[in-house]
C-alpha cells in the first residue's frame, strides 16, 4: 500500500484531461453530446508517480444510470483500467445513443488506493433535439406538382445541426414516408400537391410533442402552353453554353402564368427543371459535354403537355 498521502489535489496534479485531443482544465470540463455523437475523454499522466502502482487502477463512473441516459463508453463505465508502465494516457470513448435531454455527471475513482478521493466532477448533458423550422420550395403550386420540403433539426441549447434524427411526416391527413436528418441537420421529403389548402406536418417519434406545420395550397391546373421558345446558339464551340428561354401563358386568354413546370431534356433524358417566374418567363442553360450533334427539348406540364425541340452542333477544338 502506498504511504504517499493523497488529497483532492492529487487528481489535478497528476492528471491532465483532454476532450477530443484538446487539453481542458479540470474546472472547465463540460461534455455536451448530441444523439449519435461520440467524444474521447483522455487522462494524460506522463510524469505521475502512480504509473505502475498496483493500487492505481482507475475507473470512470457515471450518474445517473447510463441506460436511462443512453450513454455508452469504451472501456465501459465502472471497469477498472490499469496505469501500466509505458503508458502516458488513457482514453474513454463516450457515445450518446439516444436523445434524453438529461444532465449527467462523470467522475474517476481509484478504489484500491487508500484515501484517494474521487476526481473532480465532469458535468455534461445529452442535448435535446428540436425541429427548428419547416419550409418548402413551393407553398402555393398547381395540383399534381411536386413540393420539396425540409425540416431543420437542431440540438438545444448549442444550436448545432443534428444528424440522424428520424421524423414522421403527414400531408392532407395522410402519412408520408419517414425521413432522417443529414449532416446539415435537414430532413427532406417530397409530396404531390392536392387541390385546396392542406397541412403539411412533421413530428418527432416516440411520443415527443415537438412538431411543426405548414399550409400548402394546391391550385387548379391551368390550360397552359408556351410561346417564343428559343435555343441559342445552335452552333457552338466545346465548353460554350446554350441558352433556352420561353414564356408560359394561358392557352385562350394568353395571360402569362407563374409557377408552370418546364423540363429540359437531351435525347429524352431529363437534365434540368425550372418553373416560370412572375412574368411567365422560363430560362435555362445547357453546356454540352462533348463535340458533335445533338438535340434538346423543353416540355411544359399543365392540363396538356407542350413541347419544342432544337438540334445543335458542338465543334471540337480543331473545328
Amino acid at each position: 500500500m502506498s504511504s504517499i498521502s493523497v488529497t483532492s489535489q492529487t487528481w489535478l496534479q497528476n492528471f491532465r484531461p483532454y476532450v477530443n485531443g484538446t487539453k481542458v482544465r479540470w474546472p472547465d470540463l463540460y461534455l455536451s453530446l448530441m444523439a449519435g455523437e461520440c467524444i474521447d475523454l483522455t487522462l494524460e499522466f506522463e510524469y505521475s508517480y502512480l504509473i505502475g502502482d498496483p493500487e492505481s487502477p482507475l475507473k470512470l463512473c457515471c450518474e445517473p444510470d447510463v441506460e436511462s441516459l443512453g450513454l455508452e463508453c469504451d472501456p465501459p463505465f465502472g471497469q477498472l483500467v490499469e496505469m501500466k508502465e509505458g503508458l502516458i494516457e488513457l482514453t474513454w470513448h463516450i457515445c450518446a445513443r439516444k436523445t434524453s435531454g438529461a444532465p449527467f455527471e462523470l467522475h474517476f475513482e481509484m478504489p484500491f488506493y487508500q484515501g484517494m478521493p474521487p476526481s473532480p466532477l465532469v458535468p455534461g448533458k445529452i442535448e435535446d433535439v428540436l425541429i427548428d423550422s419547416l419550409r418548402c420550395d413551393r407553398p402555393v403550386t398547381y395540383v399534381g406538382y411536386e413540393v420539396n420540403a425540409q425540416a431543420l433539426m437542431l440540438a438545444s441549447p448549442s444550436g448545432r445541426p443534428q444528424p440522424g434524427a428520424t421524423l414522421k411526416w403527414s400531408y392532407a391527413e395522410k402519412s408520408l414516408p419517414d425521413s432522417i436528418s443529414g449532416t446539415d441537420g435537414n430532413a427532406l421529403n417530397t409530396l404531390i400537391a392536392e387541390l385546396g389548402e392542406h397541412t403539411l406536418a412533421v413530428v418527432q417519434p416516440s411520443g415527443n410533442l415537438d412538431s411543426k406545420t405548414l399550409e400548402i395550397t394546391g391550385l387548379p391546373m391551368p390550360d397552359a402552353t408556351f410561346y417564343g421558345a428559343s435555343f441559342e446558339p445552335k452552333r457552338l464551340n466545346l465548353g460554350e453554353t446554350i441558352h433556352i428561354s420561353l414564356v408560359a401563358q394561358e392557352r385562350f386568354s394568353m395571360g402569362r402564368l407563374e409557377g408552370i413546370k418546364v423540363i429540359l431534356k437531351q435525347d429524352e433524358k431529363n437534365i434540368d427543371m425550372s418553373y416560370s417566374d412572375d412574368r411567365g418567363q422560363v430560362r435555362m442553360t445547357f453546356t454540352p459535354a462533348q463535340s458533335g450533334s445533338g438535340r434538346i427539348s423543353v416540355h411544359m406540364y399543365a392540363q396538356t403537355e407542350s413541347s419544342a425541340s432544337s438540334s445543335f452542333l458542338v465543334l471540337d477544338a480543331e473545328g
